[in-house]
């Protein structure tokens, strides 16, 4: 009886009831192997052992967040060695998100990580379209630095100070682009896997004949009416060419939008010469 007793002892110390080994808990990376990277948390059932750190995993620059058992996925024993499930909380409270794209945690309101995947289209929460309201841009890029801007959180935490600089950094930089219809559509053709580079499109002789005779009327034009006339005449071609690129994205024609972008390139640098004549003369600020 005693020797009976010791054997189910041991086996169930030593391999779990049965002979089916129980769980160990990774030291280093929260409670079954659960992580979380940028407020995005995943269950591994696989988990490779960490070096031991030093501090709290939470002080680890809001990449990792600990997450506690209640808040864990439990693998079943049927389920697929590397299955993973996704969730999205909060770094500060561990709290669900409400959504991807929250910038704030609905429930403790602590500012969330940038997430640097999203493209310029989502930050700024607009349709990723060719042709975009500008003012309206303008309005949401406002709202959107209040929300963020550094110096709101100058009294918080390093971590939230850091996220803000980043929260604001990203919407700069998806403002200016979207802002500018060349940047625009730039932009557009890099998501759709088609970036137009320098002398990628062979451009045919008569157009490129053309645009060095404006350029040659620009340099050698004596008044800020000749150059004010060049400029009305580059911009009415300029906005021809936009309506025409406008349409290529709406059908996704690429192929004809990388064309017609080609050549707003070149009456885009007409434009910018009549702008700085411009502003050397003082006409415009």
């Amino acid at each position: 009886m005693a020797k009976l007793l010791l054997f189910v002892l041991r086996g169930g110390v030593a391999g779990g009831i049965w002979g089916k080994s129980l769980p160990e808990a990774p030291r280093s990376l929260g409670f079954w192997g659960t992580r979380a990277h940028h407020g995005l948390s995943a269950s591994c059932s696989a988990v490779p052992r960490h070096p031991k750190r030093k501090g709290n995993l939470a002080d680890d620059l809001g990449r990792r967040t600990p997450i506690p058992p209640s808040l864990a996925s439990w693998h079943s024993p049927s389920a697929p060695s590397l299955s993973t499930s996704i969730r999205l909380i909060c770094w500060n409270c561990l709290k669900d998100l409400t959504s991807s794209y929250a910038s704030h945690c609905g429930a403790c309101k602590a500012l969330q990580p940038a997430d640097s995947k999203r493209n310029h289209f989502e930050v700024m929460g607009v349709e990723k379209r060719f042709g975009l309201d500008t003012k309206q841009l303008t309005r949401t890029f406002r709202l959107l630095q209040a929300q963020v801007h550094p110096d709101k959180f100058s009294l918080k935490s390093e971590r939230e100070q850091q996220y803000a600089a980043d929260h604001s950094s990203q919407i700069n930089k998806a403002y200016r682009c979207l802002l500018h219809p060349v940047e625009r559509a730039l932009y557009l053709l890099e998501l759709a896997g088609q970036p137009l580079h320098e002398g990628q499109i062979d451009m045919d002789p008569e157009f490129l004949m053309e645009i060095m005779e404006v350029n040659e009327e620009l340099a050698e034009a004596e008044d800020k009416e000749m150059v004010q006339e060049i400029g009305q005449k580059n911009q009415r071609i300029l906005d021809g060419l936009l309506k025409e690129a406008d349409t290529a994205f709406s059908n996704e024609d690429i192929s004809t939008a990388r064309q017609v972008v080609a050549k707003i390139k070149y009456y885009n640098n007409i434009y910018e010469k009549v702008r700085d004549y411009e502003r050397s003369h003082g006409i415009i600020d």
